[in-house]
């Protein structure tokens, strides 16, 4: 990730959770893979792109373990206070980009929300989760369906992707090494765009297991 976008989540991290749809949009993420993936106290997971952990933090009492990982060091901070607050002691967190450096360590589930259309090469990256699943392993990844590239106001966030194809992304899932492929749309978001018309943005919560 480009270090202007990094600066901007480090800038807006302390703020991060003030939004009640980015809540809300976290919350159904977080009970969708809940009622979808068999989540237990034995699994070891990890969640890129974890942000404050909205999601994560949800899943974690249900987990043997979460390694969340994010590239801004200030998102890190606002989780890691959380997890003191609420007495959780089987999160690590890390700052890492996944894209670039290595993680050695295999996990039975994979999740993100809303990160995937912020990295420039999807398959690079497919390939690289694929390569961190232990045979059989979950994969759940929550973003955009296609849109028109309205959804973000301007640039700053560092935008590869205006959204999601579900049939051309669950082809790049396949060629990853990935099976038992489905999406679902489990959230809409609505701004004001335009003369203040609200706009629809559907979230997909694509899930997969590893070959």
């Amino acid at each position: 990730m480009q270090k202007k976008s990094i600066a901007r989540f480090d800038e807006t991290a302390e703020n991060w959770d003030a939004k009640p749809t980015r809540v809300k949009l976290a919350h159904a993420v977080a009970q969708e893979i809940i009622s979808t993936i068999p989540v237990h106290k034995k699994m070891t997971s990890l969640e890129f792109g974890c942000g404050t952990g909205l999601v994560g933090l949800e899943l974690a009492p249900k987990l043997q373990h979460l390694t969340a990982i994010d590239t801004s060091a200030n998102m890190l901070a606002n989780l890691e206070q959380k997890m003191v607050q609420q007495n959780l002691s089987n999160i690590t967190t890390r700052k890492i980009d996944l894209c670039t450096e290595p993680l050695p360590e295999k996990f039975d589930l994979i999740f993100s929300s809303m990160t995937l259309h912020h990295i420039p090469d999807i398959p690079a990256i497919l390939s690289i989760l694929s390569s961190r699943l232990n045979k059989d392993g979950y994969l759940a990844l929550t973003d955009l369906d296609c849109e028109d590239g309205s959804f973000h106001s301007d640039n700053s966030t560092d935008t590869r992707h205006n959204g999601f194809n579900h049939k051309n992304l669950g082809k790049l899932l396949t060629k990853a090494g990935f099976y038992d492929i489905t999406f679902k749309t489990i959230f809409t978001i609505e701004k004001e765009r335009n003369n203040s018309v609200l706009k629809s943005y559907p979230v997909f919560l694509a899930t997969a297991r590893k070959t």
